[in-house]
């Protein structure tokens, strides 16, 4: 069968580059600085299927000094440990439309690309959304003190506070809510019927509840729900800047073709590329994930290993409610 080479459609790159750069550019609303960075996209090519570095662990410490002894003192050695980030390698599916469908509603070369680089960039999107949060719930469970338990009810006041405070002193440290729209709308119930002086009226006037001077992402990804006992549960993240790392480590390859050899023409679009994901204070278990990894094993605790001595150097707190 007969086939087309690439130059026989012109995929205008930047018409398709427009159209993905417009979305990308909506897509800040959840990464970077409108998540007080604690959700990060970004670009960082680099080869093989894991990123890796060592840092030291800090293990120093401030003890008492008798200033009238000599006794010899015991050393404690330098530590370091691994960050290990592993890469996912991703596609958009392969898509195909007759030529002939696209001119009879009299469409151009010029206005598919545009198009096709809208659509492709909001599945990209979403994707990488989903790429942190998945992790993100499963790397944070493991921290048994930073899994706030508030199934006894839905999202309350008292129960976000709590949840927020498991990190202690460094709770100003948390920048940042990922929540389900079930639990938002059981915050701002709450807090409209709790009546508070203030925080009711800005409930009911600005349609947004209080999150104690934190932007809140919004979004009905399954990670975030739990099905696991009678009750369905849901998760809520209290994230730190840099929480989840999202990195293009392989940029974008596009193809567009006409294939012919069938009744009619056929134009054919795919794209492949691969993203790295890093969680602060974690780093990917390669003997039980394995490289590339599929969403299930992302979404494994016990593919997560914490690699910080100390809790409050991790990605966040996690508060699980009705």
């Amino acid at each position: 069968m007969a086939t087309g080479n690439q130059g026989s459609f012109t995929l205008y790159d930047n018409q398709y580059r427009s159209g993905f750069v417009e979305v990308l550019a909506q897509a800040l609303k959840v990464f970077n600085a409108n998540s007080a960075n604690c959700l990060v996209q970004r670009s960082n090519i680099h080869v093989g299927e894991y990123d890796r570095n060592t840092f030291w662990q800090d293990d120093g410490n401030v003890s008492r000094r008798d200033p009238e002894v000599t006794t010899a003192q015991t050393p404690t050695g330098f530590n370091d440990a691994e960050r290990i980030a592993p890469k996912l390698f991703r596609k958009l599916d392969l898509r195909a439309q007759t030529s002939s469908s696209w001119r009879m509603i009299g469409g151009t070369d010029q206005e598919i690309s545009f198009i096709l680089g809208q659509q492709d960039a909001k599945h990209v999107l979403r994707d990488r959304l989903r790429t942190a949060i998945r992790p993100l719930v499963a790397a944070i469970k493991g921290v048994a003190a930073y899994h706030f338990d508030g199934t006894a009810g839905t999202m309350t006041n008292d129960r976000l506070i709590a949840g927020l405070s498991l990190m202690g002193d460094r709770t100003p440290d948390i920048a940042c809510l990922v929540m389900h729209s079930k639990v938002y709308y059981n915050l701002v119930r709450n807090q409209v019927s709790d009546k508070l002086t203030g925080m009711s009226d800005l409930v009911v006037y600005g349609a947004n509840p209080a999150t104690y001077d934190r932007p809140t992402v919004v979004t009905d990804e399954p990670a975030l729900i739990s099905t696991t006992s009678a009750a369905t549960t849901y998760y809520t993240l209290g994230l730190v800047p840099g929480a989840a790392i999202v990195e293009e480590s392989e940029a974008m390859n596009t193809l567009m073709d006409r294939v012919g050899g069938g009744e009619n023409i056929v134009i054919q679009k795919q794209s492949e590329w691969a993203d790295t994901v890093k969680l602060k204070g974690f780093a990917w278990n390669i003997a039980g994930g394995g490289a590339n990894p599929v969403d299930a094993a992302l979404a494994t605790t016990s593919n997560w290993t914490k690699v910080v001595a100390d809790d409050k150097d991790t990605a966040g707190v996690l508060i699980e409610t009705l």
